[in-house]
């Protein structure tokens, strides 16, 4: 249990870390930029969204499902055959998505070199680090991945920064950060090869590349899919002409990324391991850990959520003064939170029964549907318009997933437990309006301290449940020892 506890707290450390300086960074960009330079940036960034999900196929997901089962001497085979179909791939799609550029003259005259650094840096440079993360994950080696994306992270506003104060633009930052990313690759190697006996090469394997892609290729879509649902209506927003409000959408999108890095993204690497052990091992336990996991889960973000609508004005001040008019958007894009994590956390449970056409197809819906709604709502209430589109979207992905694993959720949900955190909520809630005249992050901290103490009280998390916790954290450490 103390190892989860040490992984968990620096997975969240590393992602506070990132999330400060990738916001600090992008705070600069915004002040320093030319306002041409800053669309540039964000065509890149959009661009690059768009085809990140091709290119890494859902490889970390579906490498560390298979990793965990398996030896080191086999782990040592399988890497070497994720990392060369993860180069081949994201070099493909790569390939492809820049003559298409070029073709459709995207980014022309000097935008274009700084478009190819932008395709590196956001996508390309991503292709041997993540088989090499889910392997560091695999072998329990939480810490160092955290301490590497810290490295990243830091290495971005220590050379970003001073280029833009100085007054450098947009091509000079993705020169420097290109080759942050070949450090970075260079770091991430060598973790790989101390970690595997004997190293690893470049292996084409047709059975086992064949076997990955069927894997693969429906996470890859879906991911595309489902990230659609949150950032389709900001680009639809802009294309209608409205560019302040689709900066709303942004800022509400960073709110939500921030919460996922710092809760969701460490919970999942850690346990997500677990679940694909029980799966083959103990059914039974991981219907108690899937459907503990959404309540836990459901436990921390819902207070978020809900303290981030009655506090949009305030949060959004602190981000930016500029940008307090997104306020009501912030309100309505902010319930994304939830069903994004509790959408996300059941697509792992999908991949865990190799079910991820399943999940596709869910995503294909919300998609869908968010696209039809964006195509109403947009023209007649802007960004407002995009969020409620974005909402419905991702609630029928939720629904949806939600279906298919019923029978692995509904025995360990506990409707007293719904109580709980609506009890905990609403006196959250009274507090936070009765503190008013406080400053917002009094306020903040005396509703959680509230909410908190209404939680625990109440037994959201009884003894039982964290003596099992720690007997399924147990095991998995004895599993990865003996593969040892």
């Amino acid at each position: 249990m103390r190892t989860f506890i040490a992984n968990f707290t620096s997975l969240v450390a590393g992602n506070v870390l990132a999330l400060a300086t990738n916001f600090v960074f992008s705070i600069l960009l915004v002040q320093r930029l030319s306002p041409t330079e800053y669309g540039l940036q964000s065509a890149i960034v959009a661009f690059a969204s768009i085809i990140v999900g091709f290119a890494d196929l859902g490889l970390l997901d579906v490498g560390t499902r298979d990793l965990a089962r398996q030896s080191h001497d086999e782990q040592r085979v399988s890497y070497s055959s994720l990392l060369t179909l993860q180069l081949a791939v994201s070099g493909a799609v790569c390939l492809v998505a820049v003559v298409a550029a070029r073709l459709m003259n995207s980014f022309p005259g000097d935008n274009f070199p700084i478009f190819l650094l932008g395709i590196f840096t956001l996508v390309l440079s991503y292709a041997p680090i993540i088989p090499t993360e889910a392997l560091l994950t695999v072998r329990g080696k939480v810490r160092r991945v955290a301490v590497l994306q810290s490295f990243y992270a830091v290495g971005t506003i220590a050379l970003g920064a001073p280029i833009l104060l100085t007054g450098g633009g947009i091509g000079l930052i993705y020169v420097a950060l290109s080759l942050l990313s070949v450090v970075s690759i260079v770091l991430y190697m060598a973790q790989a090869n101390g970690l595997l006996s004997g190293g690893f090469r470049l292996t084409l394997s047709r059975a086992r590349w064949t076997y990955y892609l069927r894997q693969g290729l429906p996470v890859g879509l879906a991911a595309t899919l489902f990230s659609s649902c949150l950032r389709l209506g900001t680009y639809l927003v802009f294309a209608f002409g409205g560019e302040k409000e689709a900066g709303y959408l942004g800022v509400a999108n960073l709110l939500i990324q921030a919460v996922m890095s710092i809760v969701w993204v460490p919970y999942v690497i850690n346990i997500f391991p677990i679940m694909a052990r029980l799966h083959v091992s103990s059914p039974e336990q991981l219907k108690w850990l899937g459907g503990r996991s959404v309540t836990w889960l459901a436990a921390i973000i819902l207070p978020i959520t809900v303290g981030a609508t009655l506090l949009a004005p305030e949060l959004v001040e602190i981000l930016s003064a500029a940008q307090v008019a997104a306020a009501p958007v912030v309100r309505v894009l902010i319930w994304a939170l939830p069903l994004s994590v509790v959408s996300t956390f059941l697509y792992r449970m999908l991949l865990v029964f190799s079910r991820q056409k399943t999940y596709l197809a869910a995503a294909a819906v919300g998609a869908v549907s968010n696209l039809l709604l964006c195509l109403v709502l947009i023209p007649r209430l802007g960004a407002i318009g995009a969020a409620i589109a974005s909402l419905f979207g991702l609630s029928c992905v939720l629904l949806i997933a939600l279906w298919s694993v019923r029978a692995w959720l509904f025995a360990s949900l506990r409707v007293f437990d719904a109580l709980r955190i609506a009890l905990g909520v609403a006196a959250m809630v009274v507090v936070v309006e009765w503190a008013s005249p406080l400053p917002v992050v009094i306020r903040i901290g005396i509703g959680a301290v509230v909410y908190a103490i209404l939680v625990v009280t109440s037994r959201l998390v009884t003894s039982t449940d964290w003596h099992q916790f720690r007997l399924l954290q147990a095991g998995a450490s004895t599993a990865s020892a003996a593969q040892k």
